[in-house]
C-alpha cells in the first residue's frame, strides 16, 4: 500500500513540477546515454520491420506456428549469449527473432485481416502511440523513479503464468481469458515504462548493450500489440455478427414501410377514383331513373291498351253471342211453325 501511495504522490508531484521548458530538459541524461537510446530505438524499428516481414511470409506461405515459436525462442536465448563484441553477429540474431516472432504473430495477424484490414493498422498506430507516451514519460521522469514498479509486474506476470496453465489444465472460460487479456496488457504497458527506465539507469551505469535494449523494448512492444489486436478483433466480430440481425431488422422495418406507403397510395388512389366517377354515377342514376319511369310508363300504356283490346274483344265476343240468340230463336220458331203448319193440314 505504502508503494502505491508513493507511486500516486510522485505522479501528483511530476504533474506539478512537468512544463514545457521541462519536456525539452534532458541535462539528467548525459549525452552518451542519449545516443545510447538512439541506437537502443533504431534497432527496435529495425526488428520492427523484420516482425512485420515475418508476418507477412506468414500470410504468403503459411509458415507461422510452434516451430517459429521455438526458433524465435532460441534466436533471443543465442543472442543473450554471443559477448556485446560480436555486435553484428548479436543484430542478425536479433532481426532473425524479430522475423520468426512476426511469423509466428502470423496467424493471429491473418485473421484480423479476413474480420476487418483496418483493425491491423488501427491496432499498430495505437500500440505505437502508447508505447511512445510510456516511453517517454519513464524518459522524462526522474531516475530511478518507476524502478520499484518492476517488483509488482513480476507478480502480475507470475498470475498470469499461473492462470495460463490453470486454463490448460482445467479448462479456460471467456471471463478468464478476458482478465488476462486486459491484465496483461496493463502489465506490459507497465514493462515499457520500467524497462525504459531500466535502460537509462543501466547505461548511467556503463551498460551500453543496444541490442539486448532493444530486445526487451521488442519484447513489451509485441505483448502489447498483440493483446490490443486481440480485443479489437472481438469488439469487431461481435460487431460483425450484429449485423447480420441489424440488417434483417432494417430489412423489415423497410418493407414494413413500404406496404404502409402502398396501402396509403392505395387509398389515396381508390379516392381519386371515387372522387372522379362521382358524377358519371351520379349522372348514370339519373339516365337509370329516366329508363325506369319510362319503361314504367310505357308499360302503363301497354297495360291500358291491351285492357282496351280485352274490352273491345269481350264486347264483340258478347254481340256475336246475341246474334247467334237470334238467330237460333228465329230458327226455332220456324221450325215451330212448320210443324204446326203440318198438323193442321194432316187434320184437313
Amino acid at each position: 500500500m505504502e508503494a502505491f501511495a508513493s507511486f500516486f504522490d510522485s505522479q501528483s508531484a511530476s504533474r506539478n513540477r512537468w512544463t514545457y521548458d521541462s519536456l525539452k530538459n534532458f541535462r539528467q541524461i548525459s549525452p552518451v546515454v542519449q545516443t545510447h537510446l538512439k541506437q537502443v530505438y533504431l534497432t527496435l524499428c529495425c526488428a520492427l520491420v523484420a516482425s512485420a516481414a515475418g508476418a507477412y511470409l506468414h500470410i504468403l506461405w503459411k509458415i507461422g506456428g510452434l516451430l517459429t515459436t521455438f526458433a524465435c525462442l532460441g534466436s533471443m536465448a543465442w543472442l543473450l549469449s554471443v559477448p556485446p563484441y560480436e555486435e553484428q553477429k548479436r543484430v542478425a540474431l536479433l532481426m532473425a527473432a524479430g522475423l520468426f516472432e512476426g511469423a509466428s504473430v502470423g496467424p493471429l495477424v491473418d485473421l484480423a485481416i479476413e474480420i476487418d484490414p483496418s483493425i491491423l493498422i488501427t491496432a499498430f498506430v495505437g500500440t505505437s502511440v502508447a508505447f511512445g507516451c510510456f516511453s517517454a514519460a519513464a524518459t522524462l521522469a526522474r531516475r530511478r523513479e518507476y524502478l520499484y514498479l518492476g517488483g509488482l509486474l513480476s507478480s502480475g506476470l507470475s498470475i498470469l503464468l499461473w492462470l495460463q496453465v490453470a486454463s490448460s489444465i482445467f479448462g479456460g472460460s471467456a471471463a478468464i481469458f478476458k482478465f488476462e487479456l486486459y491484465f496483461g496488457l496493463l502489465v506490459f504497458v507497465g514493462y515499457v515504462v520500467v524497462d525504459t527506465q531500466d535502460i537509462i539507469e543501466k547505461a548511467h551505469l556503463g551498460d551500453l548493450d543496444y541490442v539486448k535494449h532493444a530486445l526487451n523494448l521488442f519484447t513489451d512492444f509485441v505483448a502489447v500489440f498483440v493483446r490490443i489486436l486481440i480485443i479489437m478483433a472481438q469488439e469487431r466480430k461481435a460487431a460483425l455478427r450484429k449485423i447480420p440481425e441489424q440488417a434483417i431488422l432494417s430489412e423489415v422495418r423497410r418493407m414494413v414501410e413500404e406496404m404502409q406507403t402502398l396501402n396509403l397510395k392505395l387509398e389515396e388512389t381508390e379516392a381519386a377514383i371515387e372522387e372522379y366517377f362521382k358524377p358519371v354515377d351520379k349522372e348514370a342514376e339519373i339516365i337509370m331513373k329516366m329508363q325506369l319511369e319510362g319503361e314504367e310508363k310505357t308499360m302503363k300504356e301497354m297495360m291500358k291498351v291491351m285492357q282496351t283490346q280485352a274490352l273491345l274483344e269481350r264486347a264483340e265476343a258478347e254481340k256475336s253471342a246475341n246474334s247467334h240468340n237470334v238467330d237460333t230463336n228465329q230458327h226455332s220458331q220456324e221450325m215451330d211453325s212448320s210443324s204446326s203448319t203440318k198438323q193442321h193440314a194432316q187434320m184437313g
